[in-house]
């Protein structure tokens, strides 16, 4: 393991731990004190090793929206934001509280994510019931009390308008079923009559299975001992302590681990809630887990709150919605591509984990790219809100937002060793990135990328290169930031509000502290307009750097000093320390 030192916030001291590389199953399902966060541990029943949670969803909400509304006003993006921020989270607690289906029965913190115990009114669904069976037998708006214990699904259940999805503490969506009947051979262990392949999950947008780096994450037939995946390998010759090898052609899985007295499942249902067209539907309080798809997947209706649950172990995506829809208080993790998912209008995104998602490793060739994987991605959305989450140690960005997006708001979120970005926004427009913790991320903190009109201000950000060892830097992956980085990719062409070209960038009243990376700018394809025409400008800025190097920014294609970069307009109002 190697010692690790972070910057406190307020760069007041360094304090050290050690950063354990990536380890096998048993390290993974390893108890709280091991310095990994893993298995079952959040950061509210292990912040030694997961860290203090993110704040309540009520706290600073009005304050983050003070600091940034003047300026944000300035650079054309604070009018929409501002009144986003409002309506949206007026809403959200209406629609939570109105409900009137589920109260706290126990004294559990604002701020803790994940089921709870509580009181539910409504018809009482035990485990073993057919749960669509319920669902068909009563009307639209119906809450359904799901009992503690697992609910078993071979098929997505559907919902209808209105309907209130409760669990007791313990209720679980199961998504897989049990597999018992094992034989030993050899140094593993075998289960025959195994049918249940599913098609191949591959990439959106082009990517073929052979552009995979790991192309075991296609197959979304995955195994579970004792409630946490399995690594697949692609041959027998493979299986060892924590894996599993699929037989197709003899329906038979092999594991390395003796499943005497464990429980060992197998996914079978391709996702465990979806609707189309149905609105309103609330899921609370369960756990949403191992399905060979989707966990929640309400992506064509409007007004969906997904609220108090354990989301895991899915290999698609852990939750989908569309307009106006509320995601809160959710621990989402190790799902196999993605943690979340959105698209529509007045989406608010508040006080959910995401962590340790894009467990599969979905990464193209030939440098590792992410492409259509990670925590998080949001396409062609309008007036979003991203407020108060904490997503850490995911496979790829911590926030990725891409694709005609506008007037998206990202406040008060907590973004920790990430293995790519803690915040990508790419080809889309005008936005606020304000009041966020970027800490040890592996690449750029925050990178705004052929995206017009953004305002970056009073984010506090640490890069001690402690997040590097998390990438595949075997292929070749360039990974050069650190800090704020604003891009143009090239012709990324026209979207739907107008040139995908980086202009009007605000980045100002942030505080950086760097021992790796840079801040500033950089392009392809010859769009030096992003440094000379295009009113991109840094201003108030607050920088503590390292002193291996003086050239801490990026500007017209060079790093550059601290003279060199007040030359050419940016934080000739800056504050320049060096870093404790």
């Amino acid at each position: 393991m190697r010692s690790r030192c972070l910057v406190v916030l307020g760069v007041l001291s360094l304090s050290c731990a050690a950063e354990p590389s990536e380890g096998v199953l048993s390290d993974e399902l390893g108890s709280c004190g091991n310095g990994r966060c893993g298995g079952h541990e959040t950061c509210s029943s292990c912040p030694s090793d997961c860290g203090s949670c993110a704040p309540a969803p009520d706290s600073g909400a009005g304050a983050s929206s003070d600091s940034g509304a003047g300026t944000s006003s300035d650079s054309g993006a604070g009018t929409s934001s501002d009144s986003a921020a409002g309506t949206t989270s007026d809403s959200a607690a209406g629609m939570s509280s109105d409900s009137g289906s589920a109260t706290d029965a126990g004294t559990a913190s604002s701020s803790t994510v994940g089921p709870r115990a509580i009181t539910c009114t409504g018809v009482r669904v035990s485990p073993g019931t057919s749960l669509q069976s319920v669902i068909d037998a009563n009307a639209s708006g119906t809450t359904l009390c799901l009992g503690a214990g697992d609910h078993r699904v071979a098929a997505p259940l559907t919902p209808t308008s209105g309907m209130r999805l409760i669990g007791e503490l313990g209720a679980r969506i199961n998504g897989s079923k049990l597999i018992n009947s094992w034989t030993a051979s050899g140094s593993v262990w075998v289960a025959t009559g195994q049918t249940q392949q599913r098609p191949l999950e591959l990439l959106g947008g082009g990517p073929t299975y052979d552009d995979l780096v790991h192309k075991e994450a296609a197959y979304p037939d995955n195994v579970f001992f004792d409630d946490f995946p399995l690594r697949r390998v692609l041959t027998l010759a493979e299986v060892g302590p924590g894996k599993f090898y699929f037989d197709y052609v003899n329906d038979r899985i092999y594991i390395g681990d003796n499943p005497s007295g464990h429980k060992i499942e197998g996914a079978v249902a391709p996702g465990l809630i979806a609707t189309a067209g149905i609105n309103g539907v609330t899921v609370q309080n369960l756990i949403l887990e191992k399905s060979a798809g989707y966990g929640v997947w309400g992506h064509s209706g409007t007004d969906w709150v997904v609220a108090d649950n354990e989301i895991r172990f899915n290999h698609t995506t852990g939750c989908k919605l569309a307009s106006r829809g509320h995601v809160l208080r959710n621990y989402i993790h190790h799902n196999f591509k993605y943690g979340l998912n959105g698209s529509g209008y007045d989406l608010l995104i508040e006080g959910n984990e995401l962590a340790h998602n894009n467990w599969a490793r979905y990464k193209t060739l030939p440098d590792g790219g992410y492409w259509d994987a990670g925590a998080t991605k949001f396409v062609v959305t309008t007036r979003m809100i991203v407020r108060n989450n904490y997503s850490h140690h995911n496979v790829g960005d911590g926030l990725w937002a891409d694709i005609d997006n506008i007037d998206m708001v990202f406040e008060n979120n907590r973004l920790e060793y990430n293995e790519r970005f803690g915040i990508f926004y790419e080809i889309s427009y005008a936005a606020v990135i304000r009041n966020n913790r970027l800490i040890e991320n592996g690449d750029d903190a925050v990178r705004v990328a052929s995206s017009p009109n953004v305002e970056l201000v009073g984010n506090t950000i640490v890069s001690t290169g402690a997040g590097r060892d998390r990438l595949d830097t075997d292929l070749g992956a360039h990974h050069d930031g650190g800090g704020i980085v604003i891009n143009q990719q090239g012709d990324r062409g026209t979207g739907a509000y107008g040139a995908r070209q980086t202009q009007n960038a605000y980045v100002h009243d942030n505080v950086s502290t760097m021992y790796v990376g840079f801040v500033g700018g950089s392009q392809w394809g010859g769009f030096t307009q992003i440094y000379t025409s295009w009113n991109n400008r840094f201003e108030y800025n607050t920088y503590y750097t390292g002193s291996s190097t003086t050239r801490w920014w990026r500007w017209l294609d060079a790093l550059r000093t601290k003279s060199e970069w007040q030359s050419y307009g940016h934080d000739d109002t800056g504050t320049f320390l060096a870093a404790p």
